[in-house]
């Protein structure tokens, strides 16, 4: 017998999610991280594609990795995606 699905009122949560793939040759970290660093200095939308446009809108250092303050760690930040609609 299968089982029913019950639906709750309430709030309903959203997680989205959004994944970029990037590859620089050679592959090290640092080559990433600049990558990041001289987009996000632009403070310039590029774009994706069709009508669909992204900015990095902040970037900063994760100072704690491993369990250890790291100068080289992994980097945070958000990636803004928007659409340009062009209304006549």
């Amino acid at each position: 017998m299968a089982k029913k699905e019950v639906v709750k009122p309430g709030r309903m949560n959203v997680l989205r999610l959004g994944v970029i793939n990037i590859v620089t040759h050679p592959h090290s970290p640092e080559n990433y991280l600049e990558l990041f660093r001289e987009t996000f200095a632009l403070k310039r939308p590029a774009k994706i594609r069709g009508n669909d446009w992204g900015i990095i809108g902040s970037l900063y250092k994760a100072n704690y990795y491993e369990g250890k303050f790291s100068s080289n760690g992994p980097a945070k930040g958000d990636i803004l995606h928007g659409t340009i609609l062009q209304i006549s």
